[in-house]
């Protein structure tokens, strides 16, 4: 692990320097904008290897009701030997239009299936058509394990051609648009694009996709900067022609969620951080987003902190603002007085004002939604410092990545009150973390919920692509998306229903997270097998965080 070490020491530098904070040589991927199929990712296997690709189990859902009975969660560290029953994933159409028979029954709000036109390109999916009718539980062979070799492989059925915008004979084009420019672009955005071009050849190196090979383009948009997104998301599409969007990470992705919409073009494992994703039934998130987060944090913190007072931490984008406006409104409710809040920028290089100011104030516990975990990291350096932390702890978001001992240090865990933070995921997952130090051997030890998200998104998408099969259309991969509840298995612990309607149902992606307590700095992954972690320990005063869905949600 000591590659990974060194790349910390050099964010932790980034993070505790003065100035602004902007890491020498992250300037882009260092294969940005090369295929998948051409360019194998470090560590990658041989073609003579087997190769993953399959989703994980799924149980299928009625349509408008997405009501298959949630599993419990699994137990930290609980393995996926001990998944013994698992549901078959439902079985999705394998065309690009549902017969008007099919819609009738369904009523959903999912994307209708429209014909081809003569170009090749499916239309836009509209309301009212339902999904792909599912199997029921159970009622067929599962695909194999996540991250392990399909019982069939994709490249066994012929390509039948050009079918839409990015697909072709021996192609299907994928992109994702990621800020390589953010001061922790080394250890937290290079492992996700690493990802993704391992996922995309190991499907390539066992024949494709119905003989179709998945090449996949990044695209760097600096810090971000919005402009440079907006460069992207053009490029994207107008230039590469990609077929869908997969995978990516940008301060800036609420910015070109309505393009999609304009565009029909599918999102599949975003970064998922805003709440206008979750709305989008183009965008396909695999992580809650922070409004609801701001909602199960409050409940948590009124249920076994009891604070007098409390202070707050913010980020300068619109949903961090209503993420904190989430946190202020169920304080005021409760009674609770705010006594103190700063709101920062991306890249903020000194908080020892701002520290001071919080020490006057004297909150009995600081709440904080500043989603950039480099700005949380410099609040704790600059705590540290001064020897200061709130009596009844701190509690927030976006924290749960394996370097973050090496930021943080242990001063927040040792302090009275301590510090939780959320996440979607069980951490770290015995299937992951086995798939990744083989697969992605150069992203041990940079592990975060968002690469848990996209490795378990991005085997869904595979998963229904070979559903799919030669007809492939954007159509039909959102019903197959659409038409069952998705189980990231034992290892991680969550379920997903992106099918318009169903996304807030009891114990699925946008109503379940984790708590977990930070103890010491050994935040990394056991190298064991089990994917556990010494660092983080599952909050023993409420484990779950699952916040009721909004009213008409």
């Amino acid at each position: 692990m000591q590659h990974s070490k060194r790349r910390v020491t050099t964010s932790l530098l980034a993070v505790g320097t003065a100035g602004v904070l902007l890491l020498a040589g992250c300037g882009g991927s260092d294969s940005n904008n090369k295929s998948a199929s051409a360019s194998a990712a470090p560590g990658s296997p041989s073609a003579s290897e087997s190769a993953p690709g399959s989703a994980p189990s799924a149980a299928a859902a009625a349509p408008d009701q997405g009501s298959a009975a949630p599993a419990a969660a699994a137990a930290p560290g609980q393995t996926a030997s001990t998944a013994a029953g698992s549901a078959a994933p439902a079985a999705a159409s394998s065309g690009a239009a549902k017969t008007a028979s099919a819609a009738a029954s369904g009523g959903s709000s999912a994307p209708a299936a429209s014909s081809k036109t003569a170009a090749g390109q499916s239309s836009a999916p509209g309301a009212g058509a339902a999904p792909g009718a599912g199997a029921a539980p159970g009622s067929g062979a599962a695909p194999g394990a996540p991250g392990q070799p399909a019982a069939a492989a994709g490249g066994a059925a012929p390509s039948s051609g050009a079918t839409d915008i990015g697909v072709t004979a021996n192609e299907v084009k994928f992109g994702g648009i990621y800020m390589f420019g953010w001061p922790l672009g080394d250890v937290i955005i290079q492992p996700m694009v690493r990802e993704q071009k391992a996922l995309a050849k190991l499907v390539n190196d066992t024949g494709g996709i119905a003989g179709r090979k998945i090449t996949y383009i990044d695209c760097d948009d600096g810090f971000p900067d919005a402009a440079r997104t907006r460069a992207c998301y053009k490029k994207l599409v107008e230039q590469d022609k990609i077929f869908s969007m997969l995978g990516g990470c940008s301060f800036n992705e609420d910015q070109f969620q309505a393009d999609l919409q304009k565009d029909k073009l599918p999102n599949f494992s975003p970064c998922s951080l805003y709440h206008v994703e979750w709305e989008n039934p183009f965008t396909f998130p695999i992580h809650m987003d922070m409004q609801r987060e701001g909602f199960g944090t409050v409940d948590w913190v009124l249920a076994h902190k009891k604070p007098a007072n409390y202070g707050l931490l913010c980020l300068d984008i619109p949903d961090s603002q209503a993420a904190c406006g989430n946190v202020e409104k169920g304080m005021a409710a409760a009674g609770i007085k705010q006594v103190f809040k700063r709101t920062f920028r991306t890249g903020t290089p000194d908080m020892s004002s701002d520290v001071i100011a919080a020490r006057t104030a004297n909150p009995d516990i600081i709440i904080h939604y500043t989603i950039d975990p480099s700005v949380t990291a410099r609040w704790m350096i600059d705590s540290a410092q001064q020897n200061y932390w709130p009596p009844k702890g701190m509690i927030g978001n976006h924290m749960t990545t394996e370097i973050i001992g090496s930021l943080i240090g242990d001063f927040p865990a040792k302090s009275p009150g301590g510090y939780r933070t959320q996440t979607s995921y069980i951490l770290w997952g015995s299937d992951y973390i086995t798939w990744q130090h083989k697969y992605v051997p150069n992203d041990k030890g940079l592990s975060l919920h968002i690469t848990q998200g996209q490795w378990f998104g991005t085997n869904a998408v595979n998963s229904c692509m070979r559903k799919v099969g030669a007809n492939l259309t954007r159509v039909a991969l959102l019903e197959c998306m659409y038409g069952q509840r998705w189980e990231t298995g034992p290892g991680l612990g969550n379920a997903f229903m992106w099918k318009p309607g169903s996304r807030y149902l009891p114990r699925t992606g946008n109503t379940l997270e984790y708590l977990y307590k930070y103890v010491n700095v050994k935040t990394y992954a056991k190298d064991d097998g089990t994917g556990n972690t010494d660092g983080f320990i599952p909050e023993p005063d409420g484990f779950e965080i699952t916040p009721p869905a909004l009213p008409g949600q």
